[in-house]
């Protein structure tokens, strides 16, 4: 592995081609090993949205975001934004900061949720301990429909690969690399559903072995953008299969921003015919409950 490689590890590095897999187990304890400088605790709201906080400028202005493995882009709403999902969240107020340095090239991302407008910057970024300099993002100035006014988090970070970026410059942790910001060129992701508020941890620049059951085991990325893999076979009680009959099996993408699991419709609908799901007319399901 070389030293400017890129990882990611999701638990339950990649070079630029694997990513880490492990199983987690249950630990109440939240406090790190000391050696773990570079994290910050990730908040749950019903299951559907982890989010923690990072603040941009001098002096510093705190938001929350999704850490995004789907994508690769930062933004936060302006303070110039009139859109009901910006008057609901914390914008970002260039004229307050000494240390915003204006770029104006305008940027678009789409989502599977909504999409936005807006104008690049660069400012100093502080996640956890880890403070970038120079760091391009983007201002929000446009956030039309609803995806984004119930959300509880006010903008996204990205931690896909560059390849992803609507926006021109470093992506954050590559930019975290670059700068020599960190023992490893590596994220570890604790996520974890306790009926509580807390949802886990994101970890820069190492892993937390106390949060998962060893090995982990490393699975080849298969394409550079978003963190995609291949699935050998997808099982549902050992008596339902997808995949194996495919020469090439599944390409799945492991997405930290996403609650949802999709795939093709015939299989989809399948898997929730097996497990009991009722579909509804806007292709979502709906669950009975289950023992975990």
């Amino acid at each position: 592995m070389h030293q400017n490689e890129r990882k990611g590890i999701c638990l339950c590095s990649a070079s630029c081609i694997q990513i880490k897999l492990g199983v987690c187990y249950d630990n109440h304890d939240l406090s790190l090993p000391e050696q773990f400088q570079h994290h910050l605790l990730v908040t749950r709201y019903k299951n559907a949205q982890f989010f923690g906080q990072i603040s941009l400028g001098k002096p510093e202005q705190n938001f929350t975001v999704v850490f995004d493995t789907g994508s690769t882009d930062l933004w936060v709403p302006s303070s110039y934004c009139v859109s009901q999902a910006c008057a609901m969240h914390h914008k970002f107020k260039a004229f307050e900061s000494s240390s915003y340095a204006h770029d104006g090239r305008v940027f678009g991302i789409h989502y599977g949720s909504g999409h936005l407008l807006g104008v690049m910057a660069k400012e100093e970024l502080k996640v956890g301990s880890v403070t970038v300099q120079n760091q391009v993002f983007g201002e929000a100035v446009y956030e039309p429909g609803f995806a984004f006014v119930l959300a509880q988090f006010d903008g996204v970070l990205g931690l896909g690969f560059p390849q992803l970026a609507e926006e021109l410059g470093s992506p954050v942790f590559d930019s975290m690399i670059e700068q020599g910001l960190l023992d490893e060129p590596v994220f570890s992701f604790y996520l974890k559903n306790n009926g509580s508020s807390f949802g886990g941890e994101l970890l820069f620049g190492g892993v937390d072995e106390t949060r998962f059951v060893s090995p982990i085991n490393w699975v080849p990325v298969t394409q550079k953008g978003y963190w995609q893999i291949r699935l050998d076979v997808v099982k549902v009680q050992g008596a339902l299969s997808f995949c194996y009959h495919s020469t090439q099996s599944c390409q799945a993408v492991v997405d930290t921003g996403t609650s949802l699991i999709g795939g093709p419709a015939r299989d989809v609908l399948l898997l929730q015919q097996y497990i009991g799901a009722t579909p509804t007319a806007v292709g979502e399901v709906i669950m009975r409950p289950c023992p975990i």
